[in-house]
């Protein structure tokens, strides 16, 4: 990755969304895309409904407030995972592409940061028909940028929630 786009999201808006992994919340927070104080309400909110934790999660959870330098450690620890490091980046693509949807007003040209997320992620091949100098496939003719972008965010969203509640079960 080569972090050419910076986001900071804040818990609520990830918790609205889904619930992130042990290693997701690690990347996150390595990556800067999760606040130290996010971090800790994230896997607060977990433990709140019951999700089995890791221990350096569960740790994490109970942190105090003036304990957050202890967040990069525990961040860390959470990275040692046998998940997926593709499934953890896809997560985050979904939340920054989410946020900067919603917030594309505030951002001069939110494609021209697409094209650099799409850098930064490796070029996933998910987000390829959202980068406005690749020529759209067959399929996506039809459809504008825009368009593309809110049935990628919408469809990985569905994704999410889905997994949201088989985690709850």
């Amino acid at each position: 990755m080569n972090d050419l786009v910076r986001f900071q999201l804040p818990a609520k808006f990830i918790l609205d969304r889904v619930l992130l992994t042990g290693p997701e919340i690690g990347l996150g927070f390595d990556k800067g895309w999760l606040r130290a104080a996010d971090a800790v309400e994230i896997a607060l909110a977990k433990l709140k409904v019951g999700i089995p934790l890791a221990d350096a999660e569960e740790q994490l959870a109970l942190l105090l407030p003036q304990d957050t330098d202890l967040v990069a450690g525990l961040a860390a620890k959470l990275q040692v995972s046998d998940e997926p490091f593709e499934e953890r980046q896809r997560v985050w693509l979904y939340l920054i592409l989410d946020w900067l949807l919603r917030h594309q007003s505030k951002v001069d040209d939110p494609h021209d940061v697409i094209a650099l997320l799409y850098d930064d992620f490796g070029f996933p091949e998910e987000i390829r028909g959202l980068v406005k100098f690749i020529p759209p496939s067959p399929d996506d003719l039809e459809f504008t940028l825009d368009e593309l972008w809110q049935r990628y965010v919408e469809r990985e969203r569905v994704r999410y929630q889905q997994r949201n509640e088989e985690l709850l079960q």
